[in-house]
This record gives structure tokens, sequence and C-alpha cells, in this order.
């Protein structure tokens, strides 16, 4: 099992090293319209490939997939530091000074506040239903909730700003999302035709 994982971290590590490799070195003038051409192109390939052998759809962009870590470092390159940084680090600024967690599992949460001293007793003998856990739950969820709006918000209303590449992904995740799942409903058709490329 050890075995197992040290060959998955080092596979891993790898794919990051090629990664790293492809878009900063072989095709690292994202502004020669053929280099981004021919990433993009790999981008596809490997997008197509990654939505028919899923066999866990919900995880396709969640997981530590090979899309998942070239959608990471392709956002690192100049363009989409500087756009990610323009429209998120206000918000990512305001959960850094939360003065509190923002965990939201019960159960630490009622770990929290016996520490605390708000819940007297053994935490064995309180139930996660108790009042003062889901009034600081429901406190928390409704602060993120607001961050999420506003970050959405910001993403929708700056996406001219948003760099080629990065729409062109998100128009091939939505397209071939669409293909492997054709019932899937979309909340916002404004949205889907503001990226369009």
């Amino acid at each position: 099992h050890v075995r197992s994982r040290r060959q998955r971290q080092m596979c891993i590590r790898d794919r990051d090293m090629f990664l790293q490799t492809v878009m900063f070195t072989i095709y690292a003038n994202q502004y020669d319209e053929y280099e981004e051409h021919l990433l993009l192109t790999v981008f596809q390939f490997v997008l197509s490939t990654q939505f028919k052998t899923s066999h866990d759809f919900s995880t396709v962009l969640r997981a530590n997939t090979p899309i998942s870590r070239m959608m990471s470092t392709y956002t690192r390159r100049g363009a989409g530091q500087t756009y990610l940084k323009n429209v998120l680090s206000r918000h990512v600024h305001t959960v850094l000074q939360t003065p509190t967690s923002l965990d939201l599992d019960p159960a630490h949460v009622l770990h929290e506040l016996v520490r605390e001293g708000a819940i007297n007793g053994n935490p064995e003998c309180v139930t996660l239903d108790h009042p003062m856990v889901q009034e600081r739950i429901e406190a928390r969820s409704s602060f993120l909730m607001h961050i999420a709006n506003a970050v959405v918000n910001d993403i929708i209303t700056s996406v001219d700003l948003v760099p080629y590449g990065i729409r062109w992904i998100c128009k091939q995740i939505k397209s071939l999302t669409r293909k492997k799942d054709p019932c899937l409903l979309y909340t916002s058709d404004a949205a889907d035709d503001s990226l369009r490329v």
C-alpha cells in the first residue's frame, strides 16, 4: 500500500514536471497564436479522453486528474495569474482575515463550542443538532454563500477580461459535459453566452 502511494506521488510529481515543461518551456509564448493553438489542442485531447474514460462524472474536474492539474498549471501563466489576482484576491483576503474558523462540520463546531465553554458538559452527551451548533453553522454558511455569490458575480461581470485560453477551455468543458449528460440543466444561459469565444 505504501509503495503504491509512493508510486502514485511520483507519477503526480512527474506529471507536474511534464506540465511545467510543456506550458512554460515548449509552449511558453502565450502571445504566439500558433503556440497557444497547439497547447489548446493538447487540452482538447486530454479533456475529451478524460470525459470518455471517466466512470465517476462528478469528480472529473475535482479529483487529482490530469485535466485538473493541467488547468491549475495553465492558470499559473502570466495572463491567468493577473486575471485571478484582479478578480479573486479581494475575496481570498476577506476569507483569510476572518477571525474564526469557517468549518461547517457539526462535530467540529460542537467541539469548538465545548472548548470555548459556550456549551458545558461532555460533548458526547450533546447532540449535533444542538441550537448553538446549528446557529453557528447557519452563520458560517451565510457568510460563505455571500462570498461565493460575490465571487460568481465578479467572474460574470469580468468575463471580457478572462484570457482567451481559459474561456476556450471552459467552453470545451461545457460542450463535453452536455455530451456526457444531455439532461444536465444549466441555470444561466446568459453566463453561457458570455463565454463565447
